[in-house]
């Protein structure tokens, strides 16, 4: 195994093969990172470096593990396919990308192993395992079998958020007759909510000399005791729960190691997607049963990481990229024009994205799209694919007029694109549609005065 990581990440090489320990792939959007998981899983499956059970791949949503399971099947079909043109000997099919070529590639008895296995897998796809996080937690409960406490309770939603409510407002009350410092019962709730909603997060010590924050940190922890007390006695249990108590199977003194070897033993490449929205007690289960036990890969964009309302913390991603055993990036965007890539870099190219001791910065991409799509006239000059554009008036406009400035400006671009601009689809230049342009907003209703802007035109 090689040491943790700290230099720039290196371009991603998907037909090299998949190398051991524990990988981080950095996957900005329309990097192709869906098909990336896709075809290293397929390619892992035709070497024969897994097999179909004992493959895992993980993701954020439910939705999203839809999409992952069709591709991989997919992929799967298609790889089979081509590798028995090759075999025969076919030449009217070439493979559709290089990922292809190189299972393609080989002796005839290379190839028959390589089509044995993925048939297999194709066979056995049902087994795949391929779930969203709290899935993948109830997976791993299951396989942990008695090193884990199986108290197989659950409650719904409504029933945890009765119970929560109860809890802050007994705690709260049980402080008051101590006499010690009481919060008001709106900051009461404000803080059981937050340590409640993200009970993975670890609590600060307060200051010293700060009676009001110790007040806050000695009640934000007997809410979380008293919670866990209830909930287990009630037998009341939700998807946290289900992380905690893998995490806590984990680190046990007596039984930690022997849960984290059944694990690992278990799977031979396990996959993680979206992983910058993960919290620290998913890296956690992670780095205790998989990190340099089994092959394990990454695959996030921490730049996309818009999920600290639920709990999830970038951090979890950083700490990982530092101690991955090797560190790549997906360098090509199959989606934006060069203009836009090159716009984006210009932006925010020098620009640290992360909060303070957290470098994240824009990863240098290149695009398949070798051309501008969008044309305006015949005029040799197009504008900027990537603009800022700013209001400058004689006075200081109050927030409505701005606003309606910037709905008006808007307007105004909107007809000249759709007055003049030609889009290149399908093989073709076409006039610019108004269902081929979007404008993203903060909120709806800035969404909504924008298109009454427009219907007014």
């Amino acid at each position: 195994m090689t040491s943790a990581v700290t230099r720039a990440p290196g371009c991603f090489d998907p037909c090299a093969p998949l190398p051991d320990g524990t990988t981080v792939l950095e996957a900005s959007a329309g990097t192709g990172k869906t098909f990336a998981i896709a075809a290293l899983a397929t390619g892992a499956l035709a070497e024969g470096l897994t097999t179909i059970d004992r493959l895992m791949l993980v993701t954020f949503a439910r939705s999203a593990t839809l999409e992952l399971r069709t591709r991989v099947h997919e992929r799967l079909r298609a790889s089979l396919e081509a590798l028995r043109h090759a075999l025969a000997g076919s030449g009217d099919s070439e493979p559709s990308d290089d990922m292809l070529a190189t299972l393609c590639a080989g002796d005839p008895p290379v190839l028959r192993a390589r089509i044995g296995r993925l048939e297999q897998a194709l066979g056995d796809f049902g087994r795949a395992t391929i779930a969203t996080t709290h899935e993948f937690c109830g997976r791993l409960l299951d396989e942990l079998g008695m090193l884990v406490d199986h108290d197989t309770g659950r409650g719904s939603e409504q029933q945890l958020a009765v119970l929560r409510h109860q809890v802050i407002d007994d705690v709260r009350l049980a402080t008051s007759m101590q006499g010690t410092a009481q919060l008001a019962p709106d900051v009461a709730r404000i803080v059981g909510d937050a340590v409640l909603g993200h009970r993975g997060l670890r609590l600060l010590e307060p200051p010293p000399d700060d009676p009001l924050a110790r007040a806050r940190f000695e009640f934000a922890g007997a809410i979380r005791r008293q919670f866990e007390d209830r909930a287990r006695r009630l037998r009341l249990h939700g998807f946290d729960d289900m992380v905690q108590r893998v995490v806590d199977a984990l680190n046990d003194r007596v039984t930690g190691e022997r849960a984290a070897s059944t694990l690992a033993e278990r799977f031979d490449l396990v996959m993680v997607d979206e992983f910058q929205d993960t919290d620290p007690a998913q890296w956690t289960i992670l780095r205790r049963a998989f990190h340099h036990r089994t092959r394990l890969v990454i695959v996030g964009d921490p730049k996309q990481s818009i999920y600290g309302f639920r709990g999830a913390d970038v951090q979890a991603y950083l700490d990982a990229t530092g101690q991955a055993d090797q560190r790549f990036t997906l360098d090509c965007n199959y989606r934006c024009d060069p203009g836009v890539t090159e716009g984006l870099a210009e932006l925010f190219g020098a620009a640290g994205l992360g909060s303070a001791g957290q470098d994240i910065r824009l990863t240098p991409v290149s695009t398949q799209q070798s051309f501008p799509r969008l044309r305006i006239g015949s005029q040799r000059g197009q504008p900027p694919a990537v603009q800022l554009r700013a209001i400058s008036p004689q006075r200081l406009l109050r927030a409505q007029p701005a606003r309606d400035a910037i709905s008006a400006d808007l307007v105004h671009t909107f007809d000249q694109l759709l007055a003049r601009a030609e889009l290149f689809a399908q093989g073709r230049w076409r006039a610019l549609r108004p269902s081929d342009m979007a404008v993203l907003v903060r909120r709806r209703h800035t969404g909504e005065q924008i298109g009454s802007s427009q219907m007014r035109v």
